[in-house]
């Protein structure tokens, strides 16, 4: 992944702290992009500084932050493939906006395979944008032609910028998306021994994938860290009803970001939980 990648320079240049200041630097552009991301698409300085200090406030992003890792670069570029989203939904007569989707969903991709989760969104989302925006305009042929011309932009642009990966990936392993799908690509570096040890590293949380334990996944992200060896911080509980009265009864345009943005994480959720990835 692309943050192995910048970690093995810094190492080089000034040893582990180096890198490690790599991936708090990221917790702190996602502050930055969180203020700039509420200010653009709310009008509210306020609200910005109020979803940066639940996000730097959540136990799990201030643990992270201090190590070297790509989960806040991942986030990161997932933040700024929402705001190009919504950007480009403004105005989907524009491929500016377009194309840097598929330039901070595809980076996002390289940094981390959970990326997949948000090309699938973003690109279902660029589909439902294109076809309610064009539907009363020109014949169904020129509609389908445009709808292309979306979705070859953003899925090149997205290939392009995680292709390195891929071929640095299966360079090194034969596996381009080492170690998924390994039954598949079959690569030296990983067998049966190796998924037994992963899974028994995760023996202890709750992997159950019941529609209960779907239901409940909000409580016990924010209450406890014994299922998904993780806690989200009080933070998150006392704004849901928050984020909810926003997203029915504020100004239009702000209402509109709301319910994406709630479609994007109920979206999120249900592919995680439906991976088996529960950790």
């Amino acid at each position: 992944p692309y943050q192995t990648a910048l970690y093995a320079a810094l190492i080089k240049m000034d040893g582990l702290i180096a890198a490690k200041l790599l991936h708090w630097g990221d917790a702190l552009l996602t502050v930055f992009v969180l203020i700039y991301f509420c200010r653009i698409h709310f009008r509210s300085v306020i609200m910005g500084l109020i979803a940066a200090l639940v996000f730097i406030s959540t136990p799990l992003v201030t643990w992270a932050s201090t190590g070297g890792g790509n989960d806040l670069q991942m986030s990161l570029y997932i933040l700024l493939g929402m705001h190009a989203f919504l950007r480009w939904r403004e105005r989907p007569e524009s491929a500016r906006w377009l194309v840097v989707l598929g330039i901070t969903t595809g980076y996002a991709l390289g940094s981390k395979l959970f990326g997949i989760y948000n090309v699938i969104i973003l690109f279902t989302g660029v589909v439902a944008i294109a076809l309610w925006t064009t539907r009363l305009r020109g014949t169904r042929t020129e509609r389908l032609r445009r709808l292309t011309a979306y979705l070859l932009i953003i899925g090149i642009v997205i290939v392009v910028c995680c292709l390195p990966w891929l071929i640095r990936t299966y360079a090194m392993t034969g596996n381009p998306i080492f170690p998924v799908l390994n039954n598949v690509f079959k690569s030296p570096y990983w067998n049966h021994y190796a998924d037994e040890s992963v899974h028994f590293a995760y023996s202890g949380l709750d992997r159950n994938q019941s529609l209960a334990s779907l239901l409940t996944v909000p409580w016990h992200a924010i209450t406890g860290n014994n299922r998904y060896r993780a806690i989200f911080g009080p933070l998150f509980f006392i704004n849901v009803p928050i984020c909810v009265a926003l997203a029915f009864f504020s100004r239009a345009r702000s209402r509109d970001v709301f319910r994406l943005l709630g479609v994007y994480l109920t979206a999120w959720v249900l592919l995680w939980f439906a991976s088996g990835a529960l950790e």
